[in-house]
């Protein structure tokens, strides 16, 4: 199955084995950088040196800086991607209900943006100011509460909002929402990633109106 996204940059895939494995240190080391809050400040001479690499192999590989972050954009879309088309696949839910959904939502996708943070600030700020990025945004989105919404209609008996079909197309976003708040700024009282997917769920039960 394809990609829903279209391609943020396009590298060509190095012929020798040292080039592929100096282009995966590169990417691990923009993704170190990026959790650690320090990639924006980082020159290519810092990426090199934690990539355990060069300059001159940096700029043959990659060209510029843009491109490392295009790259590691669009890698973190096609993980998330690849998470919810997994988790959410209809066959995996035979005989659970919205419980046993909310749960899932919540643990995995507290436990993939766990470190994830330099990521998802990159993502909001290029989405703030740029409309073609900010349309991979709303895919990614879409696909979130799509894939979602397709379980919880078929558990639509367990909901007990007044507009059960605003709330089955709003919940992923809210949920999320408040996910993404924490996962940049932290401030939700120093949960514990475990206390933290738990409120998550409840939130999300509590939205729906389901009894629990």
């Amino acid at each position: 199955m394809g990609s829903i996204f279209k391609a943020l940059v396009s590298v060509p895939e190095p012929n020798q084995a040292r080039s592929r494995e100096a282009l995966d240190r590169f990417l691990s080391a923009g993704e170190a950088l990026l959790a650690d809050n320090r990639y924006e400040e980082a020159g290519i001479a810092d990426l090199a040196r934690e990539a355990q690499s060069s300059v001159g192999t940096f700029y043959r590989l990659l060209t510029d800086k843009e491109t490392l972050s295009l790259l590691l954009l669009q890698r973190f879309f096609t993980e998330i991607e690849f998470i919810v088309e997994d988790t959410f696949a209809p066959q995996h839910w035979q005989g659970k209900d919205i419980t046993d959904i909310a749960e899932t939502f919540s643990t995995v996708f507290v436990d993939t943006y766990h470190g994830r943070a330099g990521a998802l600030r990159a993502t909001i700020l290029r989405a703030s100011k740029d409309a073609n990025f900010r349309e991979q945004v709303h895919a990614l989105n879409n696909l979130i509460s799509n894939r979602l919404g397709k379980l919880l209609k078929q558990r639509r008996d367990e909901i007990n909002h007044p507009k059960p079909e605003q709330a089955i197309k709003s919940v992923a976003h809210m949920v999320l929402g408040i996910l993404n708040q924490h996962t940049i700024t932290g401030t939700l009282g120093g949960l514990s990633q475990k206390a933290l997917a738990e409120e998550l769920k409840r939130v999300f039960l509590t939205y729906l109106g389901v009894s629990r």
